[in-house]
C-alpha cells in the first residue's frame, strides 16, 4: 500500500474512532480530567441489581446516588412522564461508574432485581397504596418491600397483613434528614419482621449516616409491625417542638426586643455553640440567606407566616393521648401551627389591638436566660417524645384496634421500643441530631432503659432545678411585651404540674360525678374503691 493510501486509511480509522468516542461521551458524559472508570455493563431486566428505589425525586435520587457510591447496585423507577429526565441523571451516574439502571415500569423494575427482591418506596404517603397495588402482581414470596413514606402506623400494619398473605414482607421505615440526609447519609428507622429487616440491613447500613463519635451507622431494628413508622412519627413530633421553640425565641428577639437581623443571628450562633443541633444550624443558615428579589434584605422576612404540616405532629399528639402520656410542649407546637393558618383573622384582630410601644432598658432580658430556657424546654420536649415511645411499647394490639386494625394472634407481639437504640439512630443524618440526642443516648445506655420516671433522672431533674427561674423570667418578659410563647409556656406549666403533689383534679372528678355519676375515690378510703355521691341539685 502506498504512503498516501496508508495515510488515508489511518485518517479514516481515526475519524471513525473520534465519532464513536463522541457518541459514547454524549451518552455517558465523563470528566476527561478523571481516570478511566470500569464500564458499567448492567442492563434493565437482567436480574442483576441488589436494591430498587421507586420514587426518585430529590430525596429518592439523592438516596440512590448515596447508596450507589457505597457499592450498592440499583434499579430505579418513577412516573412515565419523567422517564427521559431521570434517564439523563442515571446516565451521569453510570458515567461515574455507579451501577444504576432505570426501569420504565414496575414489571421491568422487578425483573432487574436479584431474588429475593428488595424494593424501597420513597413517595408521599398518600401514594403508597397505589404504588403497592401496581407492584404486587410482579412480586414473589420472600420479596421485601420497604415503605419509607411518612405513613400512618395503622396503614402500615394493615398492608403488612395483606403482604403476609402472599408470603411477601413489608418493612415500614422512617427516614430522617431531608434531601441532604438522603444524599449524604440519613437516619433510618426500619420495623417489621426481624428476618426482613436483617435482610435489608447490610444495604441500609451502607447508605445510612455514620456517627462521628464511634462510626456506627444511623440505622437499627425498631421492632415488629409498624414500629419504624411509629418511631418516625414521634421523631417528627419532637421536631415540631424544637422548631416552635426556635421560632418563639426568634419572635421574642425580633418583635419583642426589636433586635436587628444581625443581632438575632448572633444570638443563635452563640446558642448553637453551647448546645448544637441540626435545626439551630439550619436557622443560622436561614438568617444569612439574602432575598433574591429585594436588595439588602433576608428571604425569611418575605415569607408568609403560615406554617403547613403533613400530619405527623397531629398523630404524635393522638398516639400520646391514646397512651395516656402528658405531652404539653409537643401539643402546643402542633396547635401553634394551626393558629398560623388564621392569617386573616389575626390581621383583623390586630387592628383592634395595636402593639404598644414600650421603651426597654438595655439589659431588659439577659440573653443567657433565654438560652437556658430554650435548652430546658427542648430537653423536656425530647422527654415527652421518649415517654410516648416508652408507653406505646406495650400496647400494640389495643393501639391498632383504636384505628380500626384488628391484629390476629400471630401479630400480637409488642413494639418493645429500645430507647437507647432509637436515640443512637438519631445521632447522625437526622433532623433531631445534636447535643441533646447525644446526651439522651448516653442516659439510656447508662440506665439500660430501666427508667421508672425519666423526669426524675438527674440529667433532667437537675436541669429543671437550675433553669426553671430563667424560663419563668423569659415568659414574664414575653407577656409584658405581648409576645406569645405557647411552647415555652407549656414547658413551664409542665414543670409546675409535676412539682405539685396536689392538683385540682379532685374538683374535676367531683363535677364528673355530679353530672354523670362517674364516681370518685376517697383519699382516706381503700385504693381503687369507686364511690358515687348523691349531690344536692
Amino acid at each position: 500500500m502506498g504512503l498516501k493510501n496508508l495515510n488515508n486509511s489511518l485518517l479514516a480509522k481515526i475519524s471513525l474512532f473520534s465519532l464513536l468516542f463522541l457518541q459514547i461521551r454524549n451518552t455517558f458524559p465523563v470528566d476527561c480530567g478523571t481516570p478511566l472508570l470500569t464500564p458499567v455493563t448492567s442492563r434493565v431486566g437482567q436480574a442483576s441489581q441488589d436494591f430498587a428505589v421507586i420514587g426518585v425525586g430529590v430525596m429518592g435520587m439523592g438516596f440512590a446516588e448515596n447508596a450507589a457510591e457505597q457499592g450498592v447496585s440499583l434499579a430505579l423507577q418513577d412516573m412515565p412522564r419523567v422517564y427521559d429526565e431521570k434517564l439523563r441523571i442515571v446516565n451521569t451516574f453510570r458515567a461515574k461508574g455507579l451501577d444504576v439502571v432505570l426501569a420504565k415500569d414496575a414489571e421491568e423494575l422487578v425483573k432487574s432485581l436479584k431474588s429475593p427482591r428488595k424494593i424501597m418506596i420513597l413517595v408521599n404517603s398518600e401514594y403508597v397504596e397505589s404504588v403497592v397495588k401496581g407492584l404486587l402482581p410482579f412480586l414473589s414470596p420472600g420479596d421485601i418491600v420497604i415503605d419509607s413514606a411518612n405513613s400512618h402506623f395503622a396503614q402500615t400494619e394493615r398492608l403488612q397483613m395483606q403482604f403476609a398473605e402472599r408470603g411477601i414482607h413489608l418493612v415500614g421505615m422512617g427516614i430522617s434528614g431531608g434531601a441532604s440526609g438522603a444524599r449524604h447519609g440519613p437516619s433510618l428507622m426500619p420495623g417489621g419482621t426481624e428476618y426482613a429487616v436483617n435482610e435489608v440491613l447490610p444495604i441500609l447500613s451502607k447508605a445510612a449516616g455514620k456517627a462521628k463519635s464511634d462510626g456506627l451507622p444511623a440505622v437499627a431494628y425498631m421492632g415488629p409491625g409498624a414500629a419504624g413508622h411509629i418511631v418516625k412519627t414521634v421523631h417528627n413530633g419532637i421536631e415540631y417542638a424544637e422548631m416552635q421553640l426556635i421560632a418563639e425565641a426568634y419572635d421574642l428577639l425580633k418583635r419583642g426586643l426589636k433586635y436587628a437581623n444581625p443581632q438575632i443571628l448572633d444570638f443563635f450562633i452563640r446558642l448553637n455553640s453551647v448546645s448544637p443541633s441540626y435545626l439551630l444550624g439550619a436557622t443560622i443558615n436561614i438568617l444569612q440567606t439574602p432575598d433574591p428579589l429585594k436588595e439588602s434584605e433576608l428571604l425569611v422576612d418575605s415569607i408568609l407566616d403560615t406554617a403547613k404540616q403533613k400530619g405527623t405532629g397531629k398523630w404524635t399528639v393522638q398516639m400520646a393521648a391514646d397512651a395516656g402520656v402528658y405531652t404539653p410542649i409537643i401539643s402546643a407546637a402542633f396547635n401553634a401551627r394551626l393558629v398560623t393558618a388564621l392569617k386573616e383573622i389575626r390581621v383583623a384582630f390586630a387592628k383592634d389591638a395595636p402593639e404598644k410601644s414600650i421603651e426597654l432598658p438595655r439589659d431588659y432580658l439577659n440573653e443567657s436566660h433565654l438560652q437556658n430556657a430554650f435548652i430546658l424546654a427542648r430537653r423536656l420536649a425530647f422527654l415527652e417524645g421518649f415517654n410516648t415511645l416508652s408507653a406505646l411499647s406495650w400496647m400494640r394490639p389495643e393501639l391498632n384496634k383504636g384505628y380500626g386494625v384488628t391484629l390476629p394472634p400471630d401479630r400480637q407481639e409488642n413494639y418493645s421500643f429500645d430507647l437507647a437504640n432509637i436515640a443512637r439512630t438519631w445521632r447522625e443524618g437526622c433532623i433531631l441530631q445534636g447535643l441533646e440526642v447525644e446526651n439522651f443516648a448516653k442516659l439510656f445506655k447508662e440506665t439500660k432503659g430501666k427508667n421508672f420516671a425519666l423526669i426524675l433522672e438527674p440529667y433532667i431533674f437537675e436541669s429543671i432545678a437550675k433553669n426553671r427561674a430563667a424560663l419563668a423570667e423569659v415568659l414574664e418578659k414575653a407577656q409584658h411585651l405581648q409576645i406569645p410563647m405557647p411552647a415555652f409556656g407549656a414547658a413551664s406549666n409542665s414543670i409546675l404540674s409535676h412539682n405539685s403533689a396536689l392538683l385540682p383534679a379532685n374538683l374535676t372528678q367531683a363535677q364528673r360525678d355530679f353530672f354523670g355519676s362517674h364516681t370518685f375515690e376517697r383519699i382516706d378510703g381503700p385504693v381503687g374503691e369507686s364511690i358515687h355521691h348523691n349531690w344536692i341539685k
